[in-house]
């Protein structure tokens, strides 16, 4: 349908007073493609991790899914909804 994939950054910044172990996933949907390299330690408060998710698709239909954030013993989704809109 696209030539290239819908693109979409966040960044997941560390607050607190300690060093925290972080995962990053995608929960699913083929659609989806998540760009991000989950760090090998602990994160230091203050400091941020990037991402990119892509959105690729041959048909015309919404999709959903969801990222997964594991931080420590901490899970966090985080919805992703692509809605297409056909002329």
């Amino acid at each position: 349908m696209w030539d290239s994939p819908a693109e979409g950054y966040f960044n997941v910044l560390f607050h607190g007073s300690d060093s925290q172990k972080l995962t990053i996933c995608i929960f699913h949907c083929q659609s989806f493609r998540l760009k991000v390299k989950n760090p090998d330690h602990a994160i230091a408060p203050g400091l941020e991790v990037s991402g990119l998710v892509e959105y690729y698709t041959t048909k015309a239909e919404d999709a959903q899914d969801r990222v997964i954030l594991v931080v420590d013993n901490d899970v966090v989704e985080v919805p992703l909804v692509a809605l297409v809109y056909v002329l």
